[in-house]
């Protein structure tokens, strides 16, 4: 499917994404813009066993949890919003329940995405941070790092 004036092609869970593995599903997470890539990639890509804890941060931070903090609960997010607080509540339920086992990649939230300040949030919604963005998952992660070459991702301006 094409896409607006732009007309690049849309990011698909399919055999392309499947064969890019833990590391190009980091590198999809860190360089995709998210307008080329449909919804269920992400659900696909953080259900995955081999998913990176690096990886499902950075899709956890990209997906906004901090926006998701001014809702007490699901049934207050708007219809709209609700798809990615479903992302963001499901790879926080993974997180804390150990699910992702794969460690083999760095991430640092203050690096690696646009930061939030946490400090203004926990002053404005108190506890509800903690619970939307447990201590453990503000933590930079060490490893490899992936940088963004290769195929170019839908919706990016890089050239291979």
């Amino acid at each position: 499917m094409l896409h607006g004036a732009d007309a690049r092609p849309r990011l698909r869970v399919d055999a392309r994404l499947r064969e890019l593995g833990p590391d190009g599903w980091h590198r999809v997470a860190l360089y995709a813009n998210w307008d080329f890539v449909e919804p269920e990639v992400w659900r696909w890509i953080v259900a995955q066993p081999d998913c990176d804890r690096a990886t499902a941060l950075a899709i956890f931070w990209q997906a906004g949890p901090d926006h998701y903090v001014a809702f007490a609960d699901r049934e207050r997010v708007p219809p709209v919003s609700r798809d990615g607080y479903e992302l963001v509540t499901s790879i926080r339920d993974r997180w804390l329940a150990g699910a992702y086992r794969r460690a083999e990649l760095a991430f640092d939230r203050t690096r690696d995405i646009t930061p939030v300040d946490l400090d203004a949030l926990e002053r404005r919604y108190g506890d509800r941070v903690a619970r939307m963005i447990p201590p453990s998952m503000r933590a930079p992660l060490p490893g490899r790092r992936i940088a963004d070459d290769g195929t170019p991702l839908p919706g990016t301006l890089r050239r291979s």
